[in-house]
């Protein structure tokens, strides 16, 4: 029997096992693939802005500490690994069409209330900056550069998380598929798979989109529902963009390599993670408008990832349900790499029965989604209710 058995091995739970132990705990994590191959895999790495811990909103702390944690992660897993995991702070510009002018008060006021430095930025100084970048000549169209903005390379990032992991001593075992969770009065009983079962003191759901199945095995509708999203990855000779780029739904992401990625869709299509001709079709052609050059380079690969969603874009974190043992850290949307590191932290201290980082209460499974928490989300997500 270990402390702690954490189902899922994506971003979140090697996070989680990573912190845990380091505290000395005894941990394994199953996954029902390899680790690291789902959503955490998928994502483009970038790290949106946020403010500092003691002035933003408690909906905030999460993307706020972890802000703070993320150079110190990136540069102990480097030192116990000796991989980077590429976290550094690019910049990005931040661009709202005409079909997103209504957004541009509310998007200034989060920022200004967090304390995140932009600028709104005019189109000679955007073309100096970045000579390859076509945007649309519209008074219409406006523009910010956010200088705080980071990216990591997420598959680098979780290479060395699970190398770090294994370091500690945690016991990592992939196709392990859970099909079966018995419970009795005083808790989780034991965590079964087709060909083996599992047993700890505590445990802790960290499955993506896929946790809300493994919270109805024991007893609790849980709302995370699986949104797929399309990334292309281009390849060049030569840098085109030097800051990442948002606009509405669409990015584009740029490595030093001259490799570009152009994300994403949004897409309630249940399990389903193909790639599909239209949303290719329609990314390309996003890439092609803003950085022409791009109609040259090599169509490298594409892929999809589920992401986590809830009703209110918030994770799940706590107890679930009534289950004393039983825990969850799940949800994360499109945030999953950037909330990764308060969330392991703070869930490591609720697990431990330590204090707190930030109060839980607005992450509680079973809350209600209120116009409140909406008001409080992260600025960016705004652009995409």
């Amino acid at each position: 029997m270990v402390d702690f058995l954490i189902v899922g091995a994506g971003v979140v739970g090697l996070s989680l096992a990573y912190r845990l132990a380091g505290r000395g705990a005894s941990v394994c994590v199953l996954d029902r693939r390899e680790p690291g191959q789902e959503a955490s895999w998928a994502g483009a790495g970038m790290v949106p802005p946020a403010g500092a811990p003691e002035i933003v909103s408690p909906t905030r702390q999460l993307a706020a500490w972890s802000a703070k944690l993320h150079p110190e992660l990136a540069a102990s897993l480097k030192e116990e690994t000796g991989i980077d995991n590429g976290f550094h702070y690019c910049g990005a510009w931040e661009c709202l069409p005409p079909s997103l002018s209504e957004a541009e008060s509310h998007l200034q006021n989060a920022w200004n209330a967090e304390q995140i430095p932009f600028e709104s930025t005019m189109p000679e100084k955007i073309k100096h900056a970045e000579p390859s970048l076509t945007l649309p000549h519209s008074a219409e169209f406006k523009t910010f550069y956010l200088p705080t903005a980071g990216q990591i390379r997420n598959p680098r990032h979780l290479k060395a998380l699970l190398m770090a992991c294994q370091l500690r001593g945690v016991k990592v075992i992939p196709f392990a598929e859970v099909e079966a969770i018995p419970v009795d009065v005083n808790g989780v009983i034991k965590v079964e798979t087709a060909i083996d079962s599992y047993t700890a003191k505590q445990y802790v759901l960290t499955a993506g989109a896929w946790t809300g199945r493994l919270a109805r095995q024991v007893g609790v509708p849980l709302e995370v529902e699986p949104i797929r999203g399309q990334i292309v990855l281009l390849k060049g000779e030569k840098r085109l963009l030097f800051h990442d780029l948002n606009e509405g739904s669409h990015y584009l992401v740029s490595r030093p390599d001259g490799r570009l990625l152009v994300g994403s869709t949004q897409e309630r299509v249940g399990f389903r993670k193909e790639n599909t001709a239209g949303a290719t079709a329609n990314l390309l052609k996003y890439a092609c408008d803003r950085l022409p050059e791009a109609a040259t380079m090599q169509i490298e690969k594409s892929w999809s990832g589920l992401r986590p969603g809830t009703p209110d874009k918030l994770p799940y974190l706590g107890r679930l349900g009534d289950t004393e043992n039983l825990f969850i850290a799940a949800g994360h949307f499109r945030s999953g790499l950037e909330w990764s590191p308060a969330t392991a932290e703070v869930m490591t201290q609720l697990l431990l029965g330590e204090e707190l980082l930030f109060d839980l209460s607005p992450f509680a499974p079973g809350r209600s989604c209120s116009e409140e928490t909406l008001s409080s989300l992260d600025p960016k997500e705004l652009l995409h209710l």
